[in-house]
């Protein structure tokens, strides 16, 4: 993604292929896209606060900054609706007001007017923070069926994903992240009332709303008062909502997450220069590495850097 400020002009293409991540604006904005040879490809990344998203999203950029790229571009959640009603309005239903994807122009790198199709390309999506997450769960979720089938006509893909963190580091992350101030009593008081927050992160209490708040400068992360009176009733929905995504990762297993995104994906392998071989990273990931390392490790001097293609 890349924006006019940054050397795009309305209704045409950008070509500027490290200047993809857009950060918002009132202004016209270009998706900037290739035509591949590999399937076309949809990922829908639910992004759940403090749980590695952002790392995942990292991930992400640099498949797309590559000297081979593997994917095409990353929709940040600021643009995630704008996205999704500009590209699949009549699957998503009435739930795309009238100009919510007005302004974002889709284009292919190879062509010379704008428009293009996303099924042509390889995406990612994210969706994060409240409104957002609320408009996966209320509008793209349903659709889901409709546009698996699009993807499916088109040799391509949808990948639905997300990552969850064991409860109490979550809590400890989120107390970090979003001191509550000015709320009354020490840690135990507030942890009291952040029961169930993933879970809440999961469902809607009404239309727009999930049933965990954020209001960082007073109570940091809390549940609503009807989810701390209904703590446990909202779990089967949660765990149900849960099990409709084709890949749920850890956060102590990052990696196994990306490797089962890539492989959920089709992405194709990383590409080693000829001196190189594939290795394990310490976290789990696929880098390449100088086939010199183990003479240079038998003589006692210090490993080459790796190259990380993850």
């Amino acid at each position: 993604l890349c924006n006019q400020r940054s050397g795009c002009h309305p209704g045409t293409c950008c070509q500027r292929r490290f200047e993809q991540r857009l950060h918002g604006g009132a202004y016209n904005r270009t998706l900037y896209t290739q035509h591949h040879t590999e399937p076309p490809a949809l990922l829908l990344l639910y992004h759940i606060e403090k749980t590695g998203g952002t790392s995942a999203m990292t991930w992400l950029e640099q498949n797309i900054v590559r000297k081979t790229p593997r994917l095409d571009a990353v929709v940040p959640y600021q643009e995630s609706a704008a996205f999704m009603c500009a590209s699949f309005g009549g699957l998503l239903g009435r739930s795309c007001r009238d100009g919510m994807g007005r302004g974002l122009t889709i284009c292919d790198r190879h062509a010379a007017t704008p428009h293009a199709s996303p099924l042509r390309a390889r995406i990612a999506v994210e969706f994060h923070a409240m409104g957002w997450m609320a408009f996966f769960l209320e509008t793209v979720a349903p659709a889901l069926p409709r546009l698996r089938e699009v993807y499916a006509a088109a040799g391509g893909k949808v990948l639905t994903a997300t990552v969850v963190r064991e409860p109490l580091s979550h809590i400890f992350s989120a107390y970090r992240m979003w001191p509550p101030q000015g709320f009354p009593g020490d840690f135990m008081g507030w942890a009291e009332g952040v029961e169930a927050a993933q879970a809440g992160l999961l469902v809607t209490e009404r239309a727009g709303v999930l049933h965990t708040r954020f209001s960082p400068r007073r109570r940091g992360m809390h549940s609503s008062d009807v989810t701390l009176g209904r703590r446990c009733s909202i779990l089967p929905e949660a765990r149900a909502r849960l099990s409709t995504f084709d890949v749920v990762g850890v956060t102590s297993c990052l990696a196994s997450f990306l490797r089962a995104v890539e492989t959920g994906l089709r992405l194709q392998p990383a590409i080693c220069r000829s001196t190189q071989q594939y290795s394990l990273s310490p976290g789990g990931g696929l880098v390449c590495t100088d086939r010199r390392a183990a003479s240079w490790r038998s003589r006692g001097l210090q490993d080459p850097p790796l190259n990380y293609s993850l």
